[in-house]
């Protein structure tokens, strides 16, 4: 399900999203206001309107995006962007989605998205996804679409620019929009996948979504229009209904194609004109998307849900009509304020779920419209287990803190230095954003009508505002955003709350009566670590230069490897590897790897808590965090070249002061009990959880342990596992971006490489590597506590770990082309799922360790017929050769995406995070795409002979409990 945009500027869009809970960003000194007359006192201009209709008073619009309409009503985005180089992203909007369905038609917006890749005039039923394939698309990854309450939107990632695959993405998007054949056995075949993707949505997390909108809106559609449908139209509704609802609403005037990436603008252009232009609706439009509306004045609406694996929440909200405000730049004044308010209390929260005495777990303000249907105010609470009425009280007495006092001069000053910093980032950075970043930022601005600007002319208009941007405005506009107070109340139980909404308003009565304080400024302490001694001396400066790598050592044995590109300006990857992780924790401490990884940084650090760094470091770029990876205590994010010298810091200080302090243990003691009743709740929890565990014969490393195990864990049992391997085992430090090399040497020399020495090389760690592929028996059943109509079936075949490359090149490609058959014979023929997936592990960690397997999200009906598809398709892979066809759909997709990660940070740093402790995984990356290109179809036919025996096959079923 998909919800619309929020922001009527997308200026503001991203903001929330990238401003981090630890340490966020900020920025150096202003630049001075470009105006000092208040934006909202001056005469607005006369609005006026682009080519699609979106009215614009005084914002100026991104000039390198092309807008056009054609003669039959239909719209289109074109812009030119070179990140990632020779690619494209398109995308293709109908405006319609679930509410626009009538009670016979619940589920057929959805349906419908199902049925473009099931047939049209010039396509044959079952061949569009091969077609994407042999271009070198990937199925989900590069062919995909989206259905929600008002929008379906279809998507494309091409990995060429080439005439062949702009030709072919251009006409599967016509046959998509207007061509679709719905034939009435194509339908018929399609309804298993719908159910089987029905069944996987029903969850507690979904129940509890539409039990929420039916009590907080019940005059809008929402509620009793969840895209996923019903069982009855799903089960029964005819393909002349489905085609029917086709042609009312996937018409030119309802569509939208945007097309972003490294194209010839005029090229592109023609193109969508030459395959739309003979376009035509038939028959008549569809009506109107009703929205419903709010009563603002209407008693208040208490609701509750309650499911034995949702954890415990509470929200308070104000539901107003919805105000369709103009596109301008007092507008985005009064939205920056909003921004700012939601942004503090969203820090006080944060303080309270991280103090000693936690009273929640976790919670968030958002002052928003919703679904373009209704303006909201909402604050919600995660609480702890069975304390429902302790949130509650939380949410209302900070919310009444809130509105009563106003905030403090020094909150807002840690919030501006964070949105001025998040702005002109990505000022900075603009001229290497993705064509998928782009793409989605322009079909965003269709749902809410809004301007898509320039992330430069958003730091300007932001610059223009700051003066206007004041305490008093701030505090104003949270006041008026909820005005006379919440009119929704929503608390969500394990267990049902007798007489809810007597209980309710008792508990709402019961806080109002409770005094709350002004809140207080804390003076912001200096960073304490910005000294860790005499920088460190290089010891070895080697460049690899077919790789563009610089591997550097310094005298205590700290490893950096570089690797400086030109794919994001203005921003620095790095990692830090260290020790080793999960191998070197305590074998009779099971979970506490997993404690780490989700409690340290709350540990914080010796001289500062966990409020006192996210204070310190507003305005700044920078995170930490360490992790236990399966080989490493692993740390990894992203920076700015300014803000590398104080991430650095910030790293060794987690490696030299951790605070190892009690308010993680809250934390982790109020989130666990909550947490658990969702680890069996669905099969792919269980899949996730439990069944790791099994095949690695119980080593309670592989997935998640038990509740018990896991409430046991602590910082008093995590400091002494890991205090010697802060302090003495090897640390490898990955740099990739736009970083200056020599700074990057000399930034680690006076951090890391100014510790104490360290050890050079890692234990061998063999008893803790030595894991078999042992689940006990060849025929495993798990049991899950979702509904009884859910299920997921496994299929392994044990093989090894990673240590013969081209066995492990012949596995993922067997594993490629079996993914490829299961989509022909489970999805498309069968109809069983609509998700089934094949794979190949091979562990770098553990001896001896590897499987293939297949996975199926199911009808528990169904699972004897998948797995008799499953043997039969490992059957053909043994006895005969695949086609060349089917190697090619398989391969294409594969190269396509090695191709592209020569263009990613991200993918080179995962490369280079241990290039010098591991120099064999440079060798790989240098002929990786030459033995994928060599595989032939006599490879996969051996590779299925030695891997895919009958005699080894292991089945796992997981059902729900009640089929015991």
């Amino acid at each position: 399900m998909k919800h619309t945009r929020t922001f009527k500027t997308t200026m503001l869009g991203a903001l929330l999203a990238g401003i981090s809970t630890l340490a966020a960003c900020s920025a150096p000194a202003t630049l001075a206001p470009l105006t000092s007359t208040p934006v909202s006192q001056r005469e607005a201009p006369i609005a006026t309107a682009n080519m699609w209709g979106i009215e614009n008073v005084d914002l100026v619009p991104d000039p390198a995006i092309r807008y056009g309409v054609l003669a039959n009503g239909m719209k289109y985005a074109i812009r030119h962007n070179e990140t990632p180089k020779d690619s494209a992203t398109v995308r293709m909007q109908i405006n319609v989605g679930s509410i626009a369905e009538q009670e016979n038609e619940r589920g057929l917006a959805h349906f419908l998205e199902h049925m473009a890749f099931n047939g049209s005039a010039n396509v044959p039923e079952g061949e569009m996804t091969k077609l994407l394939e042999r271009q070198g698309l990937a199925f989900g990854a590069d062919t995909n679409a989206s259905t929600g309450f008002d929008a379906t939107v279809y998507k494309l990632e091409l990995p060429k620019t080439d005439a062949a695959t702009i030709d072919a993405a251009m006409f599967i998007m016509r046959e998509t929009a207007g061509e679709l054949t719905i034939a009435p056995e194509a339908v018929n075949r399609e309804r298993g996948v719908l159910l089987s993707e029905q069944q996987t949505r029903n969850t507690f997390g979904l129940r509890q979504i539409e039990k929420q909108l039916q009590v907080e809106l019940p005059q809008a559609p929402f509620g009793n229009r969840l895209p996923i449908g019903t069982l009855d139209v799903l089960n029964n509704a005819p393909a002349s209904r489905i085609k029917d609802f086709y042609q009312r609403y996937y018409r030119p005037e309802n569509t939208t194609m945007v097309v972003v990436g490294d194209f010839d603008i005029d090229m592109m252009e023609a193109k969508i004109r030459q395959e739309f232009g003979d376009w035509k609706p038939v028959g008549p439009a569809g009506a109107p998307l009703d929205r419903g509306t709010v009563d603002p004045d209407a008693a208040p609406i208490i609701g509750t849900f309650s499911d034995p694996a949702v954890p415990v929440s509470v929200s308070l909200s104000r539901a107003t009509p919805y105000t369709d405000t103009p596109n301008s730049v007092a507008v985005a004044r009064d939205k920056l304020l909003d921004l700012l308010a939601t942004l503090i209390v969203n820090r006080r929260l944060s303080k309270l779920a991280t103090s000693a005495d936690a009273p929640i777990v976790g919670g968030g303000v958002s002052l928003n419209p919703l679904f373009n249907a209704i303006d909201q105010a909402s604050i919600s609470l995660r609480g702890k287990e069975g304390e429902w009425k302790q949130a509650l009280f939380v949410g209302e007495q900070e919310l009444r803190r809130a509105l009563q006092y106003g905030f403090t001069q020094g909150e807002l000053t840690e919030q501006m230095a964070n949105v001025d910093t998040l702005l002109r980032n990505a000022a900075e950075q603009q001229g290497t954003r993705t064509n998928r970043q782009l793409a989605e930022e322009i079909v965003g601005s269709i749902y809410d009508a809004s301007v898509v600007m320039t992330p430069a002319e958003q730091l300007n208009i932001y610059n223009r505002l700051k003066p206007e941007l004041t305490l008093d405005a701030v505090n104003t506009a949270f006041r008026e955003a909820w005005g006379t107070g919440p009119n929704r109340v929503f608390v969500s139980t394990k267990e049902p709350i007798a007489t809810p909404e007597q209980t309710v308003m008792t508990a709402l009565a019961e806080s109002s009566k409770v005094a709350v304080a002004a809140p207080i400024d804390v003076e912001t302490q200096a960073f304490a670590y910005d000294n860790f001694g005499t920088p460190g001396t290089v010891t070895s400066d080697v460049t690899i230069p077919d790789l563009g790598i610089r591997a550097v050592q310094f005298a205590n044995n700290v490893k950096l490897n570089i690797k400086k590109t030109d794919f994001e300006t203005g921003k620095a990857r790095y990692s830090m590897r260290l020790g080793g992780g999960q191998l070197a924790l305590p074998e009779n401490q099971p979970g506490l790897g997993f404690f780490m990884s989700n409690t340290f940084n709350v540990g914080a650090l010796e001289a500062h808590d966990v409020n006192e760094l996210q204070q310190i470091l507003a305005g700044r770029a920078v995170s930490g965090t360490i992790a236990a990876g399966d080989d490493a205590f692993v740390s990894r994010g992203e920076t700015t070249p300014a803000d590398l010298e104080l991430q650095l810091q910030l790293l060794a200080a987690y490696v030299t002061a951790p605070g190892f302090r009690p308010a993680a243990d809250t934390l982790w003691q109020n989130a666990v009990p909550g947490f658990a009743g969702t680890i069996d709740a669905t099969p792919m929890a269980v899949a996730g959880t439990q069944l790791p565990a099994v095949l690695a014969g119980g080593d309670k490393r592989f997935g998640i342990p038990p509740i018990p195990d896991l409430l046991a864990r602590n910082m008093a049992e995590l400091e002494p596992a890991i205090r010697e391997q802060l302090a003495n085992a090897p640390i490898e430090i990955a740099i990739v971006g736009d970083v200056d090399e020599q700074r990057a040497i000399d930034l680690v020399a006076k951090t890391f490489g100014a510790l104490p020495a360290r050890a050079a090389t890692m234990p061998d760690y063999a008893d803790r590597r030595a894991v078999s592929f042992a689940p006990g028996n060849k025929d495993i059943t798990l049991y899950h506590k979702g509904a009884d109509d859910q299920a997921m079936v496994f299929a392994y075949w044990p093989t090894t770990d990673d240590s013969d490359y081209p066995s492990v090149i012949a596995r993922s490609m067997l594993a490629e082309v079996m993914q490829s058959l299961l989509l022909d014979e489970v999805r498309e023929k069968l109809g069983a799922t609509y998700s089934p997936g094949a794979g190949s592990f091979a562990s770098d960690v553990y001896t001896g360790y590897g499987y293939m397997q297949t996975q199926v999200v199911v009808d528990p009906s169904k699972i004897d017929n998948v797995l008799a598809s499953v043997r039969e398709i490992a059957k053909s892979l043994r006895d005969t050769p695949v086609s060349e066809d089917v190697l090619l759909r398989a391969r294409k997709p594969t190269i396509e995406r090695l191709d592209k990660q020569e263009r990613e940070n991200g993918a080179w740093l995962s490369l280079i995070a241990d290039a010098q402790s591991d120099p064999e995984t440079l060798d790989r990356r240098r002929g990786r795409k030459a033995a994928y290109l060599a595989i032939t179809p006599v490879d996969i036919q051996a590779a299925a002979r030695a891997y895919l025996r009958e005699d080894t096959m292991v089945e796992a079923r997981i059902i729900s409990e009640k089929l015991k």
